[in-house]
Order: structure tokens, then C-alpha cells, then sequence
């Protein structure tokens, strides 16, 4: 007999949550797909605030910890350039090349002077 997997929710509940946020219905299949959505988030989370809380060599995940977590995994800021090194190292030669074309164009048109000019 399989194991049964801990969830961070249960279908019922999430659809219980889910209807008080819109008046349409809710499909099956995305309930399952939330959920793992929500299992895989929570986990990411938990990882990433263990790493943090061992940093500070504790045992004991703290406030500080969850808020640098959802920062680093959620943020909606900009890339760091590392960061974004990271996120192209698997491309191949050609779309590295494609993206260097567009840097190129995007940096040139910032660093172009404006043409407007007061008189």
C-alpha cells in the first residue's frame, strides 16, 4: 500500500478558500494542480528559511528567516546580475547569441542621447 503524502491543504479546503474569492466554479484538476503548486512553494519556502536560520547557526526557523525566503523566491524586482547569469547559463550558443543581440540594441538605445533639445 502506498504511502499517503502530507499536503500543506486538502482540496476541500482550498475550494472552500477559492469560492470566496470569485462565483465561478472550480474544476478538479485545477484544485490538484494548486495543491501541488502550494506543496512545492511551501517546500522551497522551508528550505530556504532552513538555509537562512543555519546561517545564524540556529535550530529554530524565525520570523526574519520566512520574510528573507519569500523575498528571495517570490521577488517580483529585478534580477541581480548573477542571478541572471544563472538563469541563461543553460542556453545554448544561438539563443546566447540572440540575447547578446538584444542586450546590445536595448543598451544602445539607452545609451543614445536624447533627441529631443531645448531651444
Amino acid at each position: 500500500m502506498p504511502k499517503k503524502t502530507i499536503s500543506v491543504t486538502r482540496p476541500y479546503t482550498l475550494e472552500k478558500y477559492m469560492k470566496t474569492q470569485t462565483k465561478l466554479k472550480i474544476s478538479d484538476n485545477v484544485l490538484e494542480d494548486l495543491i501541488h503548486t502550494l506543496d512545492d512553494l511551501v517546500t522551497k519556502i522551508t528550505k530556504t528559511s532552513e538555509k537562512f536560520a543555519g546561517k545564524e547557526k540556529r535550530k529554530t526557523i524565525m520570523p526574519q528567516d520566512l520574510e528573507k525566503s519569500i523575498e528571495e523566491i517570490l521577488r517580483k524586482g529585478p534580477l541581480t546580475v548573477d542571478e541572471l547569469l544563472q538563469k541563461i547559463e543553460p542556453l545554448t550558443i544561438v539563443e546566447l547569441s540572440q540575447l547578446a543581440k538584444k542586450i546590445k540594441k536595448r543598451a544602445d538605445e539607452l545609451l543614445k542621447p536624447s533627441q529631443k533639445r531645448t531651444k
